[in-house]
Parts: C-alpha cells; structure tokens; sequence
C-alpha cells in the first residue's frame, strides 16, 4: 500500500510514499519538498527547479516530474515519488 501525502505532518521518510500535489497545495509545493530534504539534513536547502511556465502543460508536467525523480534519486530519496493531481492542470491553464 503506497502513502499518498498531500502535506502537514510528514510520513517516515524511509518508507516509500508520494506526495501528491494538488490544488490545495500547489502553492507550497517547494515548502513541502524542502521538508523532505531537510530529513537528509536541517541546514540542507535543496534547489527546488520552477515548474516551467513557457511551453505547453504537458510537457512542463513532466519536465518537471522528471527534474524532481533525479533529485530525489541523487539524494537517495528514490522511494519518494511526485505526483500532480490532473486540477493543478486547470491552474496553470488559467493564468
């Protein structure tokens, strides 16, 4: 069974789970991925890349999935898992 997390208190790290972003947390997305890195170490400041604005959502989506899988993989965080919610899809379409 796989932890989907969607914020506040955070699952035992060493375990696998997904964070899961959505419309709800969309905005705090960096603030929830620097408290997954700062488990590897408090003062560590991961760099957390933008989600792209300048090319067609899809392809933003999964530039950015794939941008966060290697930093997660290169921090040895490869049990976490990103997700985004289909929503956030509306957010991005509406600005």
């Amino acid at each position: 069974m796989s932890i989907k997390y969607y914020g506040g208190e955070l699952p035992e790290v060493s375990r696998p789970f997904t964070i899961v972003f959505n419309r709800e947390n969309w905005e705090n997305r960096t603030t929830i991925l620097r408290s997954v890195f700062a488990t590897i170490n408090p003062r560590f400041v991961a760099y957390i890349p933008e989600f792209p604005k300048d090319c067609i959502y899809s392809l933003a989506e999964r530039e950015y999935l794939a941008k966060l899988a290697l930093l997660l993989e290169s921090h040895g965080l490869s049990h976490v898992s990103i997700q985004i919610d289909p929503c956030v899809r509306e957010l991005f379409l509406s600005r």
